[in-house]
């Protein structure tokens, strides 16, 4: 094997330990674990004595596709702030090499402009992964708002043709997929994330869903609001359908007024 080869090997296992040692701890805000059982159903989820959103905190390099256009200062920033993880839209291999080099989680958040886009947008990204960190994908954005192809989607389309085979393709990976987070204060997030939990629940087995599945959320807060009511009560419905999953906060900030 040339002396490259050999250097890209050992770089690339190097990330792999890194990787195993910090996964637990740099999951973006775990409310549970991913192999707990469910809870009885009289039982009310709580966070207090678990993981919380002050344990580990990360930043959203979104809206610029592939992480970022100034990648070296961004992640440099990140660390300075103390950063654990970070979401990028679709990231290269450049942004996924160095962001991990740097000791931060990366979640993907794949994007797809139609249906056609899904298994080639997913293959390239499960290659660029491969050797460097286990994939965690958030699948899609605010979905109960934003156009898929131009058009509205049902949660139950975007259940089986979208959110379906990136499950499927992922956890042979030991990935995660984020059911993707709703608009907040849609006045569609409630009733959307509820039927697309319920599709969730009638398309993949019990262990599936244990394994391979967190939630993802988008928390907006007020002065003065308490910042983990929304996230309480999303994980609340949640874990009333699909039981204890792992939960992300991929977008998060404090509503100000537009003199602020």
């Amino acid at each position: 094997m040339d002396t490259a080869r050999t250097a890209l090997l050992n770089r690339r296992i190097s990330r792999r330990l890194l990787l195993g040692g910090v996964a637990a701890s740099a999951a973006y805000a775990r409310f549970g674990h991913a192999n707990a059982a469910p809870p009885r159903p009289e039982a009310t989820p709580g966070i207090a004595g678990a993981r919380t959103l002050l344990h580990t905190h990360g930043f959203h390099a979104a809206p610029d596709r592939g992480g970022g256009r100034k990648v070296d200062q961004q992640l440099d920033d990140m660390k300075n702030l103390a950063a654990t993880s970070v979401t990028a839209i679709l990231p290269t291999e450049e942004y996924l090499g160095k962001a991990v080099d740097a000791r931060l989680r990366v979640i993907a958040r794949l994007h797809f402009n139609n249906f056609g886009d899904i298994l080639y947008a997913l293959d390239k990204q499960l290659a660029i992964h491969e050797g460097i960190q286990t994939p965690i994908f958030q699948v899609g954005n605010e979905i109960d708002q934003e156009k898929f192809a131009g058009a509205a989607i049902s949660p139950e389309r975007f259940n089986r043709e979208v959110f379906l085979p990136v499950v499927e393709a992922t956890r042979d990976r030991g990935g995660k997929c984020l059911i993707p987070p709703m608009a907040p204060g849609s006045p569609t997030e409630d009733a959307y994330l509820n039927r697309l939990l319920k599709d969730i629940k009638a398309t993949l087995p019990p262990d599936v869903i244990r394994e391979s599945l967190a939630l993802g959320v988008h928390n907006y807060f007020y002065p003065g609001q308490d910042p983990l009511e929304r996230v309480r009560r999303i994980y609340q419905q949640a874990t009333n359908i699909l039981g204890r999953l792992p939960i992300y906060i991929t977008e998060a900030g404090l509503n100000q007024d537009g003199m602020r």
